[in-house]
This record gives structure tokens, sequence and C-alpha cells, in this order.
């Protein structure tokens, strides 16, 4: 096993030394997100509200009632699917940045978390909420505690980033965190915000990994990695 993980590195920094915007486009590629998620609610046929009704009713398999509540998304495969390219999106660009950047263990906590994001995020997909609940919801809970958790570390130990960048993540988190907050607040007193307080907890996350690969694609951000 420790033969393979070596390998594993090595490739790595293979990868990120010739091939320094393949991490940048992975995350770049993570906009299909918001694409397909704006592409199944339009095809619902249960009136998906975007403000009351979570993000996994798009990808619940059946039409049926679920929780007291008629769901129908037909584009439920292509959400679910979508939620696992979002995870290996994430979790690439995650690996490929890890070795570009100098390493040190703020970037091995803020890579790692995003990598606990993205396997969150894959967990969704391969789970959906009317199959395995328990799975699913551990699941959503990686994606948006490792989401946040990987912006915030990373806002703080990338300090020789792009100035406005490092703001730009550290703003994300912290909205990553109030959503979630408000997430647990709609929970214990049965709110019917759950929608928005899921979009506010993972929207940023994603919307900071888009931004963080334009940047570093157009402000030439690999002259700050590790040789």
């Amino acid at each position: 096993m420790k033969i393979s993980f070596t390998a594993l590195a090595r490739r790595g920094k293979w990868l990120s030394r010739w091939h320094p915007y393949l991490g940048p486009a992975c995350w770049i590629l993570t906009v299909q997100y918001f694409v397909v998620q704006i592409a199944a609610a339009m095809a619902n046929k249960s009136a998906y509200n975007w403000g009351i009704d979570p993000i996994s009713y798009l990808g619940i398999t059946e039409c049926g009632v679920f929780y007291g509540e008629y769901v129908c998304s037909p584009l439920h495969a292509v959400f679910n699917l979508s939620m696992i390219g979002l995870g290996m999106s994430m979790a690439a660009g995650a690996f490929l940045f890890y070795h570009q950047f100098k390493r040190s263990r703020g970037t091995l906590f803020g890579f790692g978390a995003l990598g606990a994001a993205a396997v969150g995020a894959i967990l969704i997909g391969v789970f959906p909420a009317n199959t395995l609940v328990m799975v699913h919801k551990l699941g959503a809970g990686m994606a948006f505690v490792g989401g946040l958790s990987g912006m915030l570390i990373l806002s703080i130990a990338l300090r020789g980033l792009y100035r406005p960048l490092r703001y730009a993540l550290l703003c994300s988190g912290i909205i990553s965190l109030l959503g979630l907050m408000l997430l647990a607040l709609v929970f214990f007193l049965h709110m019917d915000f759950t929608g928005a307080a899921e979009r506010i907890s993972s929207y940023p996350v994603v919307l900071g990994l888009i931004v963080f690969g334009i940047c570093f694609c157009t402000r030439h951000l690999d002259g700050h990695v590790s040789q």
C-alpha cells in the first residue's frame, strides 16, 4: 500500500509540473453543478421550490410522496451523475493543486478537507435521498463541513496567494459556515427554508473552486507553486 501511495504522489507531481492547468480545469468544470441543477429543477414535475425544497429532491429516483411532499424529478439520473462528477472534479483538482503549491500541514489539511467534501458529494450521487438515507446524510455532512473547512484553511495556509483570491476563499468559507448554522436552525425549529440554507452552505464553496481555477489560469499563479 505504501508503494502505491508513493507512486500516486509521483504521478501527481509529474502531472502538476507538466500539465499545470489540469487542476484548474477540474475545478472550473464544477460549473456543471449549477447548470444541471437548473435543468433538473426546470424539468421537475412537482413544482420544485428553490427556497424550501432540499437540493437532494432533484436526485430522488422514484416519483412519490417523500417526507409528506410529492416529489418527481425526471432528470434524477443526470443530477446524481452530476454530483458524482462534482466530487471527482473536486478531488482531482485538490490532489493536483496540493502538488503544485508549496506543501505544508496547512495545505495538506485544506486540500484534504476538500477531498473529504468530494467523497461526500460522490456519496450523495451514489446514494440518493430515497435509498440509503443515513449514507446520503453522511455524504451531505462531509460535503458541507469539508467544503467550508477547506476554504477557510486554505485562505490562511496559502499566504503567498493573490490577496483578493485569499479573501474570496475566506468569504466563501464564512458564508458557507453561516449557511450550515442556518441549516441547523432550520432543522431544530422545523422551518421551511431547507433549500435556501443548503444553497447558502454549498454554493459559495463551488463558486470558490471555479474562481480559484479561473484566477490560477488568468493571473499565472503557477509562479507561486513549488517546483
